[in-house]
């Protein structure tokens, strides 16, 4: 009986404090995410939008899961045209297979070609994959990357 009490007048104190007794971590998770997306993460976004699109935590709806995954690609976006390298291939590669933007190789091609020439060795790697899996068109002017150690 005193066990009982215990455990009673303890969950009283933690219901008046505001704290949850039992805390669920999909939720807080999710939570984090969606402050994490506030505070300009691109990836938290997606994070958010897929809760969204699974009905996982949350309510299934698709809308919202929309505008989240357009917003971390305008995050992407943002970050990458203010000389981000690594949000640059993050956005490219977004392009490239589609993920949340419509498919364009052009415009990944663009962007790889762009940050390969500042250096990114990775951005490089995918823009010869493009070339070589022919996805662009023999005439772009993205083919040839002047980054010193990718010279094609």
């Amino acid at each position: 009986m005193k066990k009982y009490l215990s455990v009673l007048f303890l969950l009283f104190f933690m219901t008046l404090s505001g704290n949850e007794p039992v805390n669920n971590p999909e939720k807080t998770l999710f939570e984090n995410f969606i402050k994490s997306c506030e505070n300009d993460h691109g990836f938290a976004c997606f994070r958010v939008a897929d809760y969204y699109l699974t009905g996982k935590v949350v309510d299934r709806d698709l809308k919202k899961a929309e505008e989240y995954n357009l917003k971390g690609a305008y995050i992407f976006e943002i970050k990458c045209f203010n000389g981000s390298n690594n949000d640059c291939l993050y956005l490219a590669n977004l392009y490239e297979v589609g993920k949340n933007v419509p498919v364009n190789y052009d415009f990944a091609a663009k962007i790889y070609y762009s940050s390969c020439n500042a250096g990114n060795c990775g951005a490089c790697e995918r823009l010869y994959i493009l070339r070589y899996e022919s996805k662009i068109s023999p005439d772009s002017p993205y083919l040839i990357c002047s980054e010193p150690s990718y010279i094609y």
